[in-house]
């Protein structure tokens, strides 16, 4: 999304704004650790999570599937164009 502002302060809280500030997202944990993966992977969620996988002990299929729906809620808010 063009003009999104992503920052990670030092606690590892994920922040993603519009720069409209109409949306504002937090992630922490898992959710910014994907966010940072599939920046990695150039946004495949396949590739981001066989990266996680084994630190998240799950799956790479499980998780990828995981990885898809949030970036589909991510899409719907308006934080990732779909």
């Amino acid at each position: 999304m063009a003009g999104l502002a992503v920052v990670v302060d030092d606690a590892g809280v994920l922040e993603m704004s519009l720069p409209s500030g109409e949306q504002r997202v937090l992630a922490q944990g898992i959710g910014a650790a994907m966010w940072i993966a599939l920046a990695q992977h150039d946004w495949d969620p396949g590739e981001a999570a066989l990266t996680l996988a084994p630190e998240c002990d799950l799956e790479p299929n499980e998780l990828a599937d995981s990885i898809r729906a949030w970036m589909g809620d991510l899409a719907a808010i308006g934080v990732l164009e779909s």
